[in-house]
C-alpha cells in the first residue's frame, strides 16, 4: 500500500514473577494452613495483575485500531 506505515505495538505489564519470588525469598518458614493460604493470595494476586494487564493491553489496541487500515493480535506472552 503507498503512503502507509507499519508498525508494531507491544505492551509490557508489570513482571509478577519478579515481585513474588522476592516476597516469598524474605518469609519465615510456613507451617499447614497459613503457607496455603499465603500461596493462595500469590496466585490470586499473579492472576488479578495478569488479567489487568491484559485490560490495559485491550484498551491500547482499542485506541490504536481507531487509527489502523488492519490490525493483528498476537496472544499474550509470558
Amino acid at each position: 500500500m503507498r503512503n502507509r506505515t507499519e508498525w508494531a505495538v507491544k505492551v509490557h505489564g508489570p513482571g509478577t514473577a519478579a515481585a513474588s519470588a522476592a516476597a516469598a525469598a524474605g518469609a519465615e518458614p510456613a507451617e499447614g494452613r497459613s503457607y496455603l493460604r499465603r500461596a493462595s493470595d500469590r496466585r490470586r494476586t499473579e492472576r488479578e495483575s495478569r488479567e489487568g494487564a491484559l485490560a490495559h493491553a485491550h484498551a491500547v489496541d482499542r485506541e490504536l485500531r481507531r487509527y489502523a487500515v488492519v490490525a493483528t493480535w498476537h496472544r499474550p506472552q509470558s
